[in-house]
């Protein structure tokens, strides 16, 4: 996370998952209201909220990456969703 040309925030429950970034917030993201716009949001959450953070990551920016199983792409609840917004597997 050393580079001059990126300026990485963290927002975590946990303070050691966020090292090295330029500005931090101990919070619980889902309850994070965005009042910041960024290029990218990198996230690996809980598989049981993933959803909650792929919806709430989309107010924060226009790209939104997640780590997740592929299981996520197979529920039959998530298909309207990932119908309109298609990830970039």
């Amino acid at each position: 996370m050393n580079r001059a040309d990126v300026a990485w925030d963290g927002i975590d429950i946990r303070p050691q998952a966020c090292t090295g970034v330029k500005e931090f917030r101990k919070a619980d993201f889902l309850k994070v209201t965005p009042t910041t716009k960024y290029d990218v949001v990198m996230s690996n959450p809980p598989f049981s909220l993933a959803m909650e953070f792929v919806e709430h990551s989309m107010k924060f920016a226009p790209v939104v990456v997640m780590l997740l199983r592929l299981a996520f792409l197979e529920s039959a609840g998530r298909n309207s969703f990932l119908r309109v917004n298609t990830p970039d597997v």
